[in-house]
């Protein structure tokens, strides 16, 4: 299954995610893999090479993706790393992979995520307050229908989950490597 979250800043997307990820976690037979910081000691930390050593056959994975532009950019499609997660997306059910993600924007996201993507959840906040709760609608992609469902999570149960995740944590991009030589360059002819 492919879940994605999308929102703004402060939306509560890294939130649910983390949520869910120590939910799947404390499971068994599933082991959790994210791209970000989870404080939680069945979650592992992987980069994309590392997704090629987890075939599972007795377990389930769900593998978190936070700011998932970071690792499928939709301006940087036909890249190697891209064609590769690509490969490891489309082959995800036959992996017993579920894979939940979140962005800002659905446009950031390789469209081939966002059109397999079969649970959708809109993420906002309740008011600009700090300490507003939070909103998330879903929308369950059935192929004949759409579901929707909608879930308040009160700001006071939601910090609970606050210790597991740092929302200021940075999801370093896969290619950051390639940019830096790249700003690199154009600094020299400057």
């Amino acid at each position: 299954m492919l879940i994605g979250a999308f929102g703004g800043f402060g939306s509560g997307k890294t939130l649910i995610l983390a949520s869910y990820c120590c939910h799947v976690a404390n499971k068994p037979n599933y082991k959790v893999f994210t791209n970000f910081t989870v404080k939680h000691k069945n979650i592992t930390i992987v980069e994309p090479i590392d997704l090629l050593n987890i075939n599972p056959t007795d377990y389930n994975v769900l593998l978190g993706l936070d700011e998932v532009y970071a690792w499928l950019d939709s301006r940087m499609s036909q890249t190697k790393v891209n064609r590769f997660l690509s490969w490891i997306i489309l082959q995800s059910r036959k992996r017993n992979m579920d894979i939940f993600y979140t962005a800002q924007l659905g446009s950031s996201v390789d469209l081939r995520l966002r059109d397999l993507t079969d649970i959708v959840i809109y993420c906002m906040r309740t008011s600009l307050k700090p300490k507003a709760d939070f909103v998330y609608i879903m929308e369950l992609n059935l192929g004949w229908s759409v579901r929707r469902a909608k879930f308040l999570l009160p700001y006071k149960k939601a910090r609970r989950f606050f210790q597991y995740f740092d929302t200021r944590e940075i999801v370093q991009p896969i290619e950051i490597e390639r940019l830096k030589k790249e700003l690199m360059k154009l600094r020299k002819k400057a």
